[in-house]
C-alpha cells in the first residue's frame, strides 16, 4: 500500500512517483470512490493509457463526467459481488480513494477492508490506497 498526497506533495507528483509503467500495460483499472482525487486520476489515466476505467461509488447516482471508457457502478466496494461487477478480477490497476463522506479514521479503516476484499479476488492487480491519518500512513509504510 502506499499513501497519496502525503508530505506535502501533490497527486500528480505521486502518480508519476509510481512510475508510469503499471498504468500503461492495464487493459482494466478500477477506481473506488468519487472525491477530487479519482477525477484527478481520470484526467491521467485517459491520456496516457487506452485501459478502461471502472469507478465504484455508493454516494452518486451518475458520474459527473461523461466518457465512453469509463463505467460507474453503484454500490459499497466492501462487497464482493459489486468488486466482480467491477471486473476486479480482471483488473490489472486498482486506486482506493478516501471516503469524503467518513472521519479519517473511518475511511482508512474502510480503505483497508477494501484493499483486503480486492487482494482476496486479485493478489496480482497493482493496488494503490489513499490513507489520510499519519498514524495509518506509518502503518501501512513499515515492511
Amino acid at each position: 500500500m502506499l499513501p497519496l498526497g502525503t508530505g506535502g506533495t501533490n497527486f500528480s507528483d505521486d502518480f508519476y512517483r509510481l512510475r508510469v509503467n503499471p498504468f500503461c500495460r492495464a487493459t482494466l483499472t478500477v477506481i473506488i470512490g468519487w472525491n477530487e482525487r479519482a477525477k484527478q486520476l481520470i484526467e491521467i489515466l485517459t491520456v496516457i493509457s487506452p485501459a478502461k476505467i471502472s469507478i465504484i461509488d455508493y454516494s452518486i447516482k451518475k458520474l459527473p463526467i461523461s466518457l465512453i471508457e469509463v463505467v460507474h457502478i453503484k454500490g459499497h466496494s466492501m462487497h464482493d459481488r459489486v468488486l466482480e461487477e467491477a471486473g476486479i478480477k480482471k483488473a490489472s490497476l486498482v486506486f482506493i480513494t478516501s471516503d469524503m463522506h467518513s472521519t479519517e479514521h473511518k475511511s482508512d479503516s474502510s480503505s483497508i477492508i477494501i484493499f483486503l476484499a480486492i487482494k482476496s479476488l486479485n493478489p496480482s492487480a497493482f493496488t494503490v490506497v489513499e490513507i489520510l491519518s499519519d498514524t495509518n500512513i506509518n502503518n501501512a509504510k513499515r515492511e
